[in-house]
């Protein structure tokens, strides 16, 4: 016998001293159960049961009497009704458990998968929230090979951004929570606490792949889909906000150079615009990353996305509307101005001098405009 359980059992000894069987009674009159009597006394259940016996008290640890078991034909017809035993226990107010219970009781065959509810045709209608939705799976989402099933996973502080897509496509498929440690050299180390979002259906794998060309494997092979230009802007968004950035020095995203060669060709045509750039990311990797700096073309790319939009990720919606507050800056350098300044003058901190800005910014503005490399490297 360890030292705790010797330590407990004195404490009971002195216990039965100083209580008597009147305030036993009491106790239980007030706590109805043998488990808040013991919280009071800070003793186990077992050792209220045990001071019960001691003074021939008759108690019981339930707060209310046992619940008849239901007749075997009702939860037969329930069952047939409502198709999960979740919603049978629901309509006795009973867990999941004590419901199995019964049901092998009464030997009543039973299904333990659950089946979740779903709006199948989400995807098949062309508007602001499938559009968006399509965008966001195809940025940061995983469609299954060999199961018609879909998944989200976000970092657990974007959880009420699930919420959102749960709610929208009618779901009652659970949101769980997972703790990974990714040692990746490209990504940084550490532990990584996620939501995890899952939901079946066969239609909504179909459309997504006849709509959108979302399929399994997506991440090297995806490219940009033909889409309804009513609401391109959406899926755009929704690209964005899955693999995407919008910070008060660009915005941009990363992807397949098919992807971003489809965003960007669309945001140039439609809004007119020429500052932005694509370039592979530096280190031989098989990513692209896509940029805009210039804060008019910023400016641009926020009213045009957001403009009659109801569905955004809230912290990139916060920074986008704090970016159309920002005033003009004194002086915009431009990816020419940095490439003719090199020209001139090799040395980095001259050049910064030559075009009024900081090395620090110099820096910045080179990696945005994808210099990097030779006399570009400072």
């Amino acid at each position: 016998m360890t030292r705790k359980i010797k330590m407990k059992i004195e404490d009971f000894e002195k216990l039965k001293q100083n209580i008597t069987s009147e305030q036993l009674l009491q106790d239980f009159e007030e706590c109805k159960n043998f488990t808040a009597i013991g919280k009071k006394y800070n003793i186990t259940k077992k050792f209220v049961s045990l001071l019960f016996k001691h003074f021939n008290i008759k108690g019981s640890n339930r707060e209310k009497p046992r619940r008849p078991m239901p007749p075997k034909e009702e939860l037969i017809k329930l069952y047939a009704e409502y198709g999960t035993l979740d919603k049978v226990a629901n309509h006795y107010d009973l867990t999941a458990t004590a419901v199995v219970k019964y049901f092998d009781k009464y030997q009543i065959p039973y299904d333990l998968r659950q089946k979740h509810e779903v709006n199948h045709s989400f995807f098949s209608e062309d508007n602001e929230l499938s559009y968006y939705w399509a965008g966001f799976i195809a940025a940061d989402g995983c469609i299954d090979k060999d199961r018609n099933r879909i998944a989200v996973v976000l970092k657990t502080t974007d959880v009420e951004h699930i919420e959102k897509l749960k709610k929208h496509i009618g779901s009652t498929h659970p949101i769980t929570q997972r703790i990974t440690f990714d040692k990746r050299p490209e990504f940084k180390t550490g532990e990584y606490h996620g939501s995890v979002f899952r939901f079946s259906s066969k239609q909504m794998k179909d459309d997504l792949y006849s709509k959108f060309d979302i399929c399994s494997a997506k991440s090297l092979t995806y490219g940009y889909p033909k889409l309804n230009s009513l609401y391109e802007k959406h899926f755009i968004r929704g690209l964005i906000d899955g693999d995407g950035w919008v910070t008060h020095y660009k915005i941009g995203l990363c992807g397949t150079q098919n992807t971003l060669k489809g965003v960007f060709k669309h945001l140039n045509n439609t809004l007119g615009l020429n500052k932005g750039n694509v370039y592979q990311q530096y280190g031989g990797q098989d990513l692209w990353i896509m940029n805009y700096h210039v804060l008019e073309e910023k400016k641009k790319i926020i009213n045009y996305l957001y403009d009659n939009a109801t569905v955004w990720l809230d912290r990139k919606k916060i920074v986008a509307d704090l970016i159309l507050q920002e005033a003009p800056r004194k002086k915009a350098i431009t990816k020419q101005m940095i490439i003719e300044a090199f020209v001139k003058e090799p040395d980095a901190n001259k050049v910064g001098a030559l075009l009024g800005c900081s090395k620090v910014t110099l820096f910045r503005r080179i990696r945005e405009f994808g210099l990097q490399g030779g006399k570009y490297r400072i």
